[in-house]
């Protein structure tokens, strides 16, 4: 079966203005911008794009563009006026963070949470989060439920695949962010066949298409991994 696996960071201030200010690999906020050499220019987190870069290393396929899949060399430039641009909503952010009642209200609550997050890591380490299983016959609205609780794009939607494959999605709150990432699991071993890799958030629904189909063609569905 295929699973997918995305980590979001939730911090306290939001600082992000528009679109410009998130990765266009990962839809995470900026930090670090980059550019590399495709068109039209996209910018991405620098460690997004490096892992999207090594990924293609480790599978031995020409190292492309996670947006407009031709091949690029692996250069990474900083975009200096973007970063400057980030610096700057930053600290406006700070400035009205100090002014707001309601932060300094709570601030002191949080710094006592913050201390005591690794007594909660530890509890919930042997925790298992909730899980949703969704079944049903074909074209019943499977996928479009699925999709609404991950408040994204992510299912193939071809006739020849649909309810072919178990589509696990895990979803996830971490210190720190994350890409998504995709794998192929053996459902009778629970081994890695293939995978994890690194995938472009919008290319979500493609890339899950593409791996379901790859599945198929060697024959391990719907039993298989």
């Amino acid at each position: 079966f295929v699973v997918m696996d995305t980590a979001s960071n939730l911090t306290g201030v939001e600082y992000k203005e528009d679109d410009d200010f998130t990765c266009s690999l990962s839809k995470q906020t900026l930090e670090d911008p980059v550019v590399i050499a495709d068109e039209p220019r996209f910018t991405y987190e620098r460690r997004f794009i490096q892992e999207w870069f090594d990924s293609c290393r480790a599978r031995n396929i020409p190292i492309t563009s996670p947006m407009t899949r031709k091949i690029v060399q692996p250069i990474l430039q900083e975009n200096k006026e973007l970063k400057t641009r980030i610096l700057e909503s930053w600290h406006r952010a700070a400035f009205l963070a100090e002014k707001s009642l309601s932060i300094i209200a709570f601030r002191d609550v949080f710094s006592v949470l913050d201390s005591h997050r690794g007594i909660l890591d530890n509890a919930l380490s042997s925790l298992s989060p909730l899980q949703i299983v969704v079944l049903g016959q074909e074209s019943t609205g499977k996928s479009s439920i699925l999709e609404r609780l991950a408040m994204m794009s992510l299912f193939p939607r071809a006739e020849t695949i649909r309810t072919r494959v178990p589509i696990h999605v895990r979803m996830r709150n971490s210190a720190k962010a994350a890409a998504p990432t995709i794998e192929v699991l053996n459902e009778r071993t629970g081994a890695t066949e293939d995978g994890p890799h690194l995938i472009p958030m919008q290319w979500g629904a493609v890339e899950v298409s593409e791996t379901v189909e790859q599945v198929l063609r060697r024959g391990h569905a719907p039993a298989g991994g």
